[in-house]
């Protein structure tokens, strides 16, 4: 008898185990992003299709330097979808013919967050074999169709860090 009971008891706290496992995933995986989404009182939807366009840099290292103009070697494409104040997405990067590197094209993971009018990203290299990293802050100005503010990055080229204003402007409406 103390046997069966034991096998119940095991079982029992198994299947335990799994009805609390789904239950939490339920909550953080599904009711969660749904309540955060129904909740959402922000400005403006930034899912959608957005180009960057950079006019001037920083370096950051030596900050008594004069401003630079920078040229853009590279069409920088933002694809941004967002879920309440959260902010995921792809960037798409694409070297063009004037810049001094091989044509390529370097794909980027999107997470951040957005709160009023204002937008905070950090982008990560999805390619394990080299290091990139980009931040933005942002405001949403142009009645939500564009966004300007900052891009920081490591120029791996020269080896240092820059800071570029920039602005990204809506693809699609």
């Amino acid at each position: 008898m103390e046997t069966r009971n034991l096998i119940i008891g095991i079982v029992t706290g198994i299947i335990t185990f799994f009805v609390v496992e789904l239950i939490k995933w339920a909550y953080f995986k599904r009711f969660e992003p749904w309540l955060e989404t129904a909740n959402f009182k922000g400005s403006v939807i930034l899912s959608d299709v957005w180009k960057e366009y950079y006019e001037e840099s920083l370096e950051l290292r030596d900050s008594d330097k004069k401003v630079q103009p920078d040229r853009q070697v590279q069409d920088i494409i933002l694809e941004l979808n967002q879920k309440g104040n959260c902010i995921t997405g792809t960037c798409i990067l694409t070297d063009k013919k004037n810049s001094e590197r091989p044509l390529g094209i370097r794909r980027m993971s999107i997470n951040g967050i957005t709160k009023n009018r204002y937008v905070a990203l950090t982008l990560e290299l999805d390619n394990i074999k080299g290091f990139g990293m980009v931040t933005y802050f942002l405001e949403v100005t142009a009645g939500g169709n564009e966004m300007t503010g900052y891009a920081s990055y490591y120029d791996a080229h020269e080896g240092i860090l820059r800071t570029s204003w920039t602005i990204l402007k809506r693809e699609t409406k």
